[in-house]
């Protein structure tokens, strides 16, 4: 979810609204964007209808910067949204198998109707809850895992819960990483970054405009060093045409007294 994006006057028209247990489903259109909310303040998804797969908020943008390092052949993704992230990922890693986790039925097909979701089966979507589907996962069977669970105004608590977080860490590869997006830095308590601190070798986070903070937790230590990264970023930055370049200068290790 990005919280700090404009009111629903600026989303357009709206031309889709549902309801199921946890509340209403909105899709608006401006002419050149569709936007998913599930209320009247904050995005939980944008696409520009003539390039879908291109990330149009700037945390999902940072939740990419493992892959400076990383050729995953497996990716996780909790909570779909529009599936911006999910087709981003499907058209830059051709090679990825890709597997969704989202908690809404509706969600799945309103992302394939109205977000260009590709139907494939490179791309697995499991309607469940994510805290289920972690119980009966394998350990070691995904190697980077997109954690973005949000409702219309709160975040999915188990983001920031002990079991959730430690769960996560069983089922990323020996060199898997972990990146989570919260809304704003008070929503990772103390209670996650301690789980993040004990069980995982190396953590970093970026920091973003909007206010969005996400945690980056992995198995293993990045195998290079600031400026590799950096060198890395050229690529990287062509394949999705957004400067990766701007997040790896927020992007900062966390030890345990912090930054």
């Amino acid at each position: 979810m990005n919280r700090q994006d404009p009111p629903p006057i600026h989303w357009g028209k709206e031309i889709f609204r549902a309801h199921d247990e946890y509340g209403p489903m909105r899709v608006f259109d401006d002419g050149n964007k569709r936007y998913l909310a599930f209320d009247s303040r904050n995005e939980q998804s944008c696409a520009h209808k003539n390039f879908p797969t291109r990330l149009m908020h700037e945390y999902a943008c940072a939740m990419l910067l493992p892959l400076l390092f990383l050729q995953p052949r497996h990716i996780t993704l909790f909570g779909l949204g529009g599936g911006t992230l999910a087709s981003c990922l499907f058209q830059l890693l051709p090679d990825t198998q890709l597997h969704v986790v989202e908690l809404r039925p509706r969600i799945v097909e309103i992302a394939r109707r109205f977000f260009q979701l590709p139907d494939d089966p490179r791309l697995k979507i499991e309607v469940m809850d994510a805290g289920d589907y972690l119980t009966n996962a394998a350990p070691g069977s995904t190697d980077l895992l997109l954690s973005d669970m949000y409702f219309a105004d709160i975040m999915d608590a188990q983001q920031q819960q002990t079991r959730f977080l430690e769960s996560c860490h069983q089922i990323l590869s020996p060199q898997g990483w972990l990146a989570l997006n919260y809304s704003d830095r008070a929503e990772c308590t103390e209670t996650a970054m301690n789980v993040f601190m004990q069980r995982f070798a190396e953590v970093r986070c970026c920091s973003v405009p909007s206010g969005n903070e996400v945690i980056f937790a992995g198995r293993s230590i990045i195998p290079h060093t600031e400026r590799e990264l950096m060198d890395r970023c050229k690529s990287l930055n062509n394949q999705l045409g957004f400067p990766v370049t701007r997040f790896v200068k927020r992007w900062g290790r966390l030890a345990r007294n912090g930054i």
